[in-house]
């Protein structure tokens, strides 16, 4: 299967709408995973001259342009080794592998080597430098990874140029950029229409009751977010402990009040998911009452990280958000949750990004 046919079935079924710039980049994504597929390495250092913009994809646009969409085609398509990442989550993992080989010469080469082992095609969603100890490594760390034949596929809302742009000390980051720029393929899928947003404001996110009609909007909000997939459940393992949901596609989870906050939980396996899976769906949510403070702090915190780490929520209530809670324990504090879940179900948050 090429990417170009996914998406034509896609476009059959009703799952999305054609879009003339998702369409224009295409045949570039199906050469793409088609030399992904054949070749072992993409690249010698000897050879670089030779092998322009051959190393990955590189797609830009704003929000809601479906770059990920793209990307997740591209991952279908491809039997080759890979892993798929928010890009704060793989810039995580390189800090602690860094630390791993702390004391060797390159350290960088290591964890490159590392990776080569066991990926032939690293994806990162959402490339944005902010930080400035990932900008300064940035170009070691993909000329490390080129040079064990690593290929990449990356999504951004900002175009290489204009990466890091008022970042500390810049012009050190520049050649990170020009690699990028000479190693991939940079696409951009600007536009005007928002996916996103033409989906919200037909749909909205919050729900107050249990009926088969309800949970059917919820499966087509999990198969809007997860481009086109039904949710399956399955046990998350979390921090050495598992987490049972009743979906999980790349950036989408789909769990429970039960499982997420009436069984111990705490902020650190929060903030692990939500590093993770940037789309949110949290179902069965009861009346929290005196009697179940434990739960309710569980659940106060479940949208304060939620919040803070800017993830989209769906939400499945079984009372209006202004009756949800009966306590006095936690009123003061729960009217900031409350706040915060009126902010998370209007079109202006989720277009932020």
């Amino acid at each position: 299967m090429k990417p170009s046919m996914l998406y034509a079935q896609a476009c059959l079924a009703g799952h999305i709408e054609p879009d003339l710039q998702q369409r224009n980049v295409l045949p570039v994504l199906d050469q793409f995973i088609e030399r992904v597929r054949k070749k072992t390495h993409w690249w010698q250092a000897k050879r670089l001259e030779t092998q322009h913009h051959a190393a990955g994809i590189y797609l830009h646009g704003p929000v809601g342009r479906g770059k990920t969409y793209l990307m997740d085609l591209m991952v279908q398509c491809n039997p080759a080794p890979l892993i798929r990442l928010h890009f704060h989550a793989f810039m995580q993992r390189i800090h602690q592998q860094l630390k791993a080989h702390q004391g060797k010469e390159n350290p960088l080469a290591h964890v490159a080597a590392d990776w080569a082992k066991k990926y032939r095609l690293v994806c990162l969603d959402e490339f944005f430098v902010s930080d400035i100890a990932d900008a300064m490594i940035l170009k070691a760390l993909l000329e490390a990874f080129l040079a064990c034949g690593i290929y990449w596929v990356i999504t951004s809302n900002t175009m290489p140029d204009n990466l890091y742009e008022h970042g500390l000390q810049r012009p050190k980051f520049l050649p990170a950029i020009g690699l990028i720029n000479s190693a991939m393929r940079v696409l951009s899928v600007a536009g005007d229409r928002d996916h996103r947003r033409q989906f919200l404001t037909t749909h909205t996110p919050f729900f107050f009751e249990e009926t088969p009609k309800s949970h059917a909007a919820l499966v087509a909000w999990y198969q809007h977010l997860s481009q086109g997939l039904l949710p399956e459940p399955k046990t998350l393992r979390i921090l050495d402990h598992d987490i049972f949901v009743e979906g999980a596609a790349d950036t989408v989870v789909w769990g429970t009040f039960e499982a997420l906050c009436q069984t111990p939980r705490n902020t650190a396996d929060y903030l692990q998911l939500a590093t993770q899976y940037r789309f949110w769906m949290v179902t069965a949510v009861p009346v929290l009452t005196e009697q179940n403070n434990a739960e309710v702090l569980r659940f106060i915190y479940l949208i304060d990280t939620l919040y803070d780490q800017q993830c989209r929520l769906v939400l499945q209530l079984k009372v209006p958000l202004e009756a949800l809670y009966t306590g006095t324990a936690h009123q003061a504090i729960f009217q900031r949750t409350l706040s915060r879940l009126q902010e998370m179900q209007s079109v202006a948050y989720w277009d932020h990004s």
